[in-house]
């Protein structure tokens, strides 16, 4: 295994050679070089971290400007439609009110017919009462007529009677009796077929007197009525004339409001292209920083695996070490037939139901609860300014945690975030250069997601775990930087 720690070794041979003072400068300016890139590293980070969340809001912006330019598209075009259907209900009404004025000329008209009609019916109702009157005068008289021609008819009889009595003399006298009778006869039969006549006409006199008192009523209600029709097309009208006002001031409002959303579209186009143009800009920054810190990441690796002692060194040898004691673990936990060379490799992530953040279970997890505990813990009583020692897999699948950090799930996801870690994958940056490094040591720094929007920069040593010259995945040794 190798250590990291023969740097005074070294040193001792150089000074006999070089002297004391130019190797102790040259240990000093490592040393110093390893701390300054190392807070480079930090402040790196952190400005990638920025410049990361930065990023996300933008877009986060940027995709909430794209809703608003959608909305404000369909706000146009539905002011359009509204301007349309204004204008097209503003000709509907022109044409009603053309409609209704034209009715108010027919129904005036009618109304004037309808009062000429309801005079002459009302005058025509006089005239038959009139009629009524004088029929009855008439019958009276047919009356008079009828008693008259009894009482002649009596005197007729009794005149023949008398010319019987008087034999010879009363012939001539007897047949005029007759004559009379004869006369008074067909008198009383005419006056009684016009007594039947007159009764029959006075009859229907009266029917039709009837008739146009109905006819009289219904006339003055059909009066009313159009009165009433033209009074209701009046105020259709006037209403009408309002309904057109107000579409008129509505279509106008509508092209107004559709002017202003489109000069608000105008404005917020420019505005997704300038945020479009700063997400661009952030990219390349955060390309740059990400670019800048692998290369001071490079730089301290190049540091922190030469001779010389440096801040990161006891953390690269825990990392080492705790690495070695994993392979030594999972090999004979493999050769006793503890589990099985698929099981420890097992790569089939299985979601534990209502996780959140979600978890996952594996057919390694028992065994690395049983094996890996132990040495996890004692890794923190190193240094206080150790944070997690952990294993993960090739794909950042972390199944056992530190215990502080392997909390039964709550109902707060951010807090299960800060405090349920264990049974997850962490597939960032850093997690999988971790569970994927085969050099001996990868020393990365970056800012660790703690939930709720809080990040704490950290540093992160691992070393590979092989199992019987398999890769399994690494150990991490995150320190506070």
């Amino acid at each position: 295994m190798r250590m990291l720690t023969r740097g005074m070794h070294k040193a001792t041979t150089s000074r006999s050679n070089f002297g004391t003072f130019n190797v102790e400068s040259t240990e000093v300016v490592v040393a110093r070089m390893v701390a300054s890139a190392s807070s480079l590293g930090i402040d790196v980070v952190d400005i990638w971290g920025m410049l990361d969340s930065l990023a996300t809001k933008l877009e986060e912006q940027a995709k909430y400007f794209q809703e608003m330019g959608g909305v404000a598209r369909d706000v146009v075009s539905s002011n359009e439609k509204v301007a349309q259907l204004a204008q097209s209900t503003q000709v509907v009404a022109q044409d009603v009110d053309s409609l209704l004025e034209s009715s108010r000329g027919t129904v005036g008209s009618s109304l004037s017919e309808i009062r000429t009609l309801a005079s002459w019916v009302s005058s025509t109702s006089d005239e038959l009462v009139e009629l009524g009157v004088e029929l009855q005068s008439v019958a009276g008289v047919a009356s008079q007529i009828d008693k008259i021609a009894q009482q002649t008819h009596i005197l007729a009889l009794n005149a023949r009677i008398e010319a019987v009595r008087s034999g010879k003399h009363g012939t001539s006298f007897a047949v005029i009796a007759n004559s009379i009778r004869d006369l008074a006869d067909q008198t009383i039969s005419m006056a009684a077929s016009i007594g039947d006549k007159l009764a029959g006409l006075t009859d229907r006199v009266g029917s039709l007197e009837a008739s146009a008192q109905k006819a009289r009523q219904g006339a003055s209600a059909t009066e009313a009525g159009t009165n009433q029709i033209a009074e209701v097309i009046s105020g259709v009208s006037v209403a009408v004339a309002k309904v057109d006002g107000d579409v008129s001031e509505m279509a106008n409002a509508a092209q107004e409001s559709s002017g202003q959303m489109t000069s608000f579209n105008n404005s917020l186009a420019m505005l997704i292209e300038g945020v479009d143009s700063s997400s661009k800009e952030l990219g390349l920054a955060k390309t740059k920083s990400s670019d800048l810190l692998d290369s001071v990441e490079v730089l301290l690796q190049t540091a922190n695996t030469s001779d010389v002692e440096t801040i990161d060194t006891s953390f690269i040898n825990l990392a080492i070490n705790t690495a070695a004691e994993f392979s030594r673990l999972l090999e004979n936990a493999l050769s006793s037939g503890k589990i099985s060379e698929s099981e420890l490799f097992d790569s089939d992530y299985v979601p534990v139901s209502g996780s959140n953040p979600i978890q996952h279970l594996t057919k390694f997890v028992r065994l690395s609860d049983e094996l890996f505990v132990s040495a996890q813990e004692k890794a923190l009583e190193m240094d206080e300014r150790v944070v997690f020692c952990v294993a993960v897999d090739r794909n950042g699948y972390l199944p056992t945690h530190n215990l502080k950090f392997s909390k039964p799930q709550g109902p707060d996801p951010i807090w299960n975030a800060a405090n349920c870690r264990n049974r997850r994958i962490f597939a960032d940056r850093t997690g999988l250069a971790a569970g994927r490094n085969q050099e001996h040591v990868l020393l990365q720094t970056y800012r660790r997601d703690m939930g709720g929007g809080k990040y704490a920069l950290m540093k992160d040593v691992s070393s590979p775990i092989w199992v019987n010259g398999a890769h399994w995945g690494g150990v991490r040794v995150a320190y506070l930087a």
